[in-house]
């Protein structure tokens, strides 16, 4: 009878390669399918924020993070104390006001450039403004005005028109 000896170089190789892990095959499965399902689940939450933001979640949240700054900031004395304005030659000042719709001691930081720049646009004789805020307390308003070029009559109405330098009627004198 013959006797298995342990520790022969046969009985090693083998035992090697009955105790090795899983092949690399198995293992790069099985990273791909950790990855994709890091990437899935990311894709998930991106979608969902997208969604949120598009829906408006976002919008009503920041509305709030922002007036609550401004009203924090107005603590501080940053309100509106002084607006000037620079640049007007043909418009009423009354007019440029009404425009601005901005209030004494309203907080600096919630007063609203844009819609600013956008009313004085719609005024007749303003071309283009520019506004600021000059910490702590002033606003500056710079009006550029239309020039007026030429009066022009039409032949089928005969009124006449004011022209500024683009060829745009500005408005018509009574």
């Amino acid at each position: 009878m013959r006797l298995r000896q342990k520790g022969t170089r046969a009985s090693q190789t083998a035992t090697s390669r009955r105790k090795k892990g899983p092949g690399f095959f198995t293992i790069l499965m099985g990273r791909f399918k950790k990855t994709l399902r890091l990437v899935l689940i990311g894709g998930v939450i991106v979608w969902l924020l997208i969604w949120a933001g598009m829906a408006g979640v976002y919008s009503g949240l920041m509305d709030g993070v922002q007036n609550r700054f401004a009203q924090m900031m107005a603590g501080y004395g940053f309100v509106v104390e002084n607006v000037r304005i620079q640049g007007r030659h043909y418009t009423s000042e009354q007019d440029i006001v009404a425009a601005l719709s901005v209030v004494t001691g309203q907080p600096l930081f919630s007063v609203d450039l844009q819609g600013m720049r956008d009313r004085l646009g719609e005024l007749e004789w303003v071309e283009r403004a520019s506004i600021r805020r000059l910490w702590p307390d002033q606003i500056i308003v710079t009006v550029f005005e239309r020039q007026p070029l030429a009066i022009w009559r039409e032949a089928e109405t005969s009124k006449p028109l004011l022209l500024d330098r683009q060829g745009t009627v500005m408005f018509v004198p009574v």
